[in-house]
């Protein structure tokens, strides 16, 4: 398919990238998120790519009808393309020379910053810690753009629900494992299918996989903590 990319606007870091692909041309616009500046995230990547030039970089998000944010580093060329809106809580990992920008696509998005449910626009988000996420029991799924009861397939990324487990309905207990453990066994189950993990964090570190996620359990078994604080971990959909 052949694509005619045109830059219409360059301004104060913003960008309006205009895509036409025979029919009725596609403009959005990215912002530099400076407070986001030498820092990377390996999680919801899409795809990775040389580009000489930042707007190449722009061009391969916009191309892509899951893409909502990129990073770009002028020092490497190393362009990654991202499915969800990143900020402070996700891009975590030191790298020097990296821009990170958010495009047209991030406003009310997966990720986005938030006060209200309502500045969510997904299907079944909501917002939580400041940031839209899924509501509990919901997957985000990047292919709907929605967060969805039951993926077709899972990936590595989980929802993070401080305070709350399903009781009972477990695939596996697991004590001793910390969260990035039970994360890992989670993800490379292979006799089931891991939808949600519950990880209780004090005084003694255990894990509980399930099958299941809190819409599919009895109501009566979505408990608030008890004795010991928990986290429930909701798995999403693959990219």
């Amino acid at each position: 398919m052949h694509v005619r990319v045109v830059v219409v606007i360059i301004l104060s870091g913003l960008r309006a990238v205009t895509s036409s692909t025979g029919r009725r041309p596609v403009t959005c616009t990215s912002a530099q998120v400076t407070s986001l500046s030498d820092l990377l995230s390996t999680s919801w990547v899409i795809a990775q790519y040389t580009a000489v030039r930042l707007t190449q970089c722009a061009v391969a998000c916009l191309v892509d009808s899951r893409c909502v944010s990129f990073i770009y580093n002028d020092i490497s060329n190393d362009c990654r393309v991202f499915a969800v809106v990143h900020s402070s809580s996700t891009m975590t990992q030191a790298a020097l020379g990296y821009r990170y920008y958010d495009t047209c696509r991030g406003a009310g998005f997966y990720g986005a910053s938030c006060r209200v449910s309502t500045q969510c626009r997904l299907q079944n988000s909501v917002c939580r810690s400041g940031l839209c996420g899924c509501q509990d029991g919901y997957s985000f799924d990047p292919a709907q753009a929605a967060c969805i009861h039951g993926c077709s397939r899972y990936g590595p990324e989980f929802e993070t629900i401080p305070g709350y487990y399903i009781n009972a309905n477990n695939e596996e207990s697991l004590p001793g494992y910390d969260t990035r453990a039970c994360l890992d066994r989670c993800r490379n189950a292979t006799t089931y299918i891991c939808r949600s993990i519950d990880v209780r964090l004090a005084p003694d570190p255990a894990c509980t996989t399930a099958s299941i996620s809190k819409l599919d359990a009895p109501s009566a078994d979505w408990m608030l903590q008890g004795a010991w604080a928990t986290v429930h971990y909701q798995r999403h959909c693959s990219l």
